[in-house]
């Protein structure tokens, strides 16, 4: 047997051999891919811990340690203390490097110490931060990573990470980054801050292109900062999930964690940086709009600064202020289509990139609200400060943000407009008395002319430098005329016809430009030219197909009614419509169209509208409202009642008295009967016993006698049948 075996395994393996070498795999080697699956992600923590949060530091680790590393998420902290402020854990102070080991001892460091004593290191170098990213992603390799830079921050004006009273600005925070990517072409999933006001669109445009995201606070942040025992916790049971649900779980759990709680408002957002590195070249737009109609709405612009929410302005000259929030103040002080079209281009690019946000107010407590906390500051310095006071424009200047936007140009050209001297040669102060009418220059009984009366007050001169700009955009920011005048005259009548282009939302906006393209004053009209107007007419089919108009239709269990819907659109626009039906859906199985449908002006449709009565249906009447919604105003048109009075079949398939009906008839019928029976009966009875009473009396009368008057005081109901047999007639056994 065992000779056999040999002769056969011999063969076995040269086969094997052969195979392997027709596919390309060397002999003796697997076949198998023995690499172990990267862990789905690395968290490498960045603690500062060199100053007076070094506490705070070692509560932070010890969170990290309920949670714990596992086989699909790495936990990585790089921590540097300070001899003062905590004595615990052996009282250490140079820097250590450790992955997080899960332990639930809430005030002692348990986790794996790694390389041992690094010495003292500055945390709020580049060069400290960059070697640990580069030392974590080759030590730790994973899917996905997320980076937190914990300790104290300043935002831009400021920077991050202070190590012995050194702050790392966030120029030198992108020169890291630079070093990393120069040795490691990969970008981090998630890079943010657990430090306070690094929620501003300077701090998040330093990160774009070497994180996808980011998150971060506008405001203050508690000591405790980020709650690492929840997020951290969530992460690590569901390692699969996306960058944006994490981002969502940190900003919920961080407000969570304080609400009801905290002594200061607190707010936390999560950042898209791909959606971000759009928002310079909108700001651009929009500033340069702007820029172009001041002095004109410079009141708006102040007014609107002053009325949003900023943070921190009662803990420092940070004048960091919500970027959405003033954008939205702004937009509602000016009516002017080109500005408010920036506006909006603006604020969507901004909403975009904002992609997680959560917020927590202190109750009562006004001079530190987040009730317009969007997720996301700007530097808006107080421009009545003046040019020469504010030396910080200078430094912005050398931020990314500035450099890639024309914010820094906007801030400088208000500090400028503070000056009057400046802001009255912007201007030559001319303005125009104005007035619009909506009339219908055909007579056909639509309106569908703007015609505008003005006249010029040149101010300074003539009309000589100036350009009078007509525009008309529908309810699409579409420009459907367009006209410039130069020099216009000083007075006159401007007029368009809105008809050849259809009926729409149409906003008229005259402008009056100087010779270097600033705006002098502006008008803008806007109306709806529309009109709206539905008809709703149910007809009923016969069976020749003809139209019938129903009123009351008699329908019978398990017949099909099949109705006509016609919709005429009496408006003088093409509209969506969609049709709503209530009735006894349980009663019947009623079919119509669901989806919304369009009508051009006059046009007129039909629709089939089926019923059909259940087999088990009861009879008697029920009513259908239907009824056509115009979607272009939201309202319901032209509601219609139908009826349908319900019979029953007989055998032979004809419609027949239902049968509680027959029930009641048969019942009614016997009653009647049986009234009218009593009635007789007790006729007779009353005349037997009259004629009794006028006989002669015999022995034993007066007895029966008695009996009589007391039968005859009782009603009929009282009488048992017991007691009706005591009667004889006379001459009867």
């Amino acid at each position: 047997m065992g000779y056999l075996k040999t002769r056969l395994v011999i063969p076995l393996l040269l086969v094997v051999l052969l195979v392997q070498s027709l596919n390309g795999v060397p002999a003796g080697a697997s076949t198998r891919d023995d690499t172990p699956p990267l862990p789905d992600w690395t968290i490498l923590m960045y603690m500062s811990g060199d100053n007076n949060l070094e506490d705070a530091a070692i509560d932070d680790f010890n969170e990290l340690e309920t949670v714990g590393s596992t086989p699909r998420v790495n936990i990585v902290v790089q921590i540097d203390r300070h001899k003062n402020h905590d004595s615990t854990n052996g009282d250490w102070t140079e820097t250590r490097r450790y992955k997080i080991t899960k332990d639930t001892d809430k005030d002692t460091m348990h986790s794996i110490l790694l390389n041992g004593s690094m010495g003292e290191l500055d945390m709020s170098q580049p060069e400290t931060l960059s070697d640990f990213l580069l030392w974590g992603v080759e030590r730790y390799p994973a899917q996905r990573y997320l980076v937190v830079l914990w300790d104290h921050g300043l935002g831009w004006n400021g920077g991050v990470l202070n190590d012995q009273h050194r702050y790392m600005p966030i120029a030198e925070l992108r020169e890291a980054l630079q070093q990393v990517r120069s040795n490691w072409n990969h970008t981090f999933d998630l890079m943010g801050f657990d430090a306070c006001l690094m929620g501003g669109i300077e701090v998040f445009h330093q990160l774009t292109g070497f994180a996808n995201f980011s998150f971060g606070s506008e405001k203050n942040e508690p000591t405790d900062g980020l709650p690492y025992n929840d997020f951290v916790k969530d992460l690590v049971d569901n390692p699969e999930m996306s960058s944006q649900d994490l981002l969502d779980e940190m900003a919920s759990d961080y407000v969570r964690s304080y609400r009801d709680r905290s002594p200061i408002s607190v707010n936390y957002a999560g950042i898209d940086l791909s959606n971000l590195s759009l928002v310079p070249q909108e700001v651009n737009d929009f500033v340069d709009e702007l820029m172009r109609q001041m002095p004109h709405y410079l009141e708006e612009v102040l007014d609107a600064r002053n009325h949003t929410e900023e943070y921190e302005h009662t803990s420092g000259n940070y004048d960091y202020f919500d970027f959405i929030h003033f954008v939205d103040e702004l937009s509602t002080r000016i009516d002017n289509s080109r500005l408010n079209a920036a506006t909006q281009d603006l604020w969507n690019a901004l909403n975009d990139s904002i992609v997680s946000h959560n917020a927590w107010g202190v109750p009562g407590l006004e001079s530190d609200t987040v009730d317009n906390a969007t997720g996301m500051t700007v530097f808006f310095p107080d421009p009545n400060t003046g040019s020469t006071l504010v030396p910080r424009i200078g430094k912005y200047s050398g931020t990314r943000f500035a450099e890639d936007s024309l914010w820094d140009e906007f801030l400088i050209e208000l500090f400028q407009y503070n000056d009057k001297d400046y802001r009255d040669s912007r201007a030559t102060h001319s303005q125009m008395t104005h007035s619009m009418a909506i009339t219908d220059m055909e007579s056909d009984g639509q309106l569908d002319t703007f015609s505008f009366t003005y006249d010029l007050n040149t101010g300074k001169g003539s009309t000589d430098n100036l350009t009078m700009e007509v525009e008309v955009m529908n309810d699409n920011g579409d420009i459907v005329f367009h006209e410039t005048t130069s020099p216009p005259t000083p007075n006159g009548l401007l007029s368009y016809n809105v008809e050849p282009d259809g009926f729409d939302n149409y906003s008229y906006n005259v402008y009056i430009w100087d010779d270097e393209g600033i705006l002098q004053d502006h008008a803008g009209y806007h109306h709806d030219f529309r009109t709206y107007g539905v008809e709703l007419r149910i007809t009923l089919i016969d069976d020749e197909g003809n139209d019938i108009e129903p009123g009351i239709i008699d329908i019978i269990p398990s017949e099909v009614k099949q109705l006509q819907l016609r919709v005429i659109n009496l408006g003088n626009s093409k509209e969506s419509f969609q049709f709503s039906a209530s009735g006894v859906p349980l009663k019947y199985s009623v079919e119509f169209p669901n989806g919304s449908f369009e009508l051009s002006p006059s046009e007129e449709l039909l629709f089939p509208f089926i019923i059909t009565a259940l087999e088990r249906i009861h009879t008697g009447t029920d009513t259908f409202h239907m009824s056509v919604k115009c979607l272009g105003n939201k309202n319901v048109e032209d509601g219609k009642l139908v009826t349908l009075n319900v019979g029953e079949r007989d055998d032979n398939g004809e419609e027949k008295i239902p049968i509680f009906a027959l029930i009641g008839l048969i019942t009614l019928t016997i009653l009647i009967i049986s009234v009218g029976s009593n009635r007789i009966r007790s006729y007779r009875r009353n005349k037997e016993l009259e004629a009794v009473v006028n006989r002669p009396q015999d022995p034993g009368m007066d007895e029966f006698l008695m009996f009589t008057r007391n039968l005859g005081q009782k009603s009929n109901s009282e009488i048992s049948p017991s007691t009706s047999t005591i009667y004889r007639e006379p001459g009867k056994p």
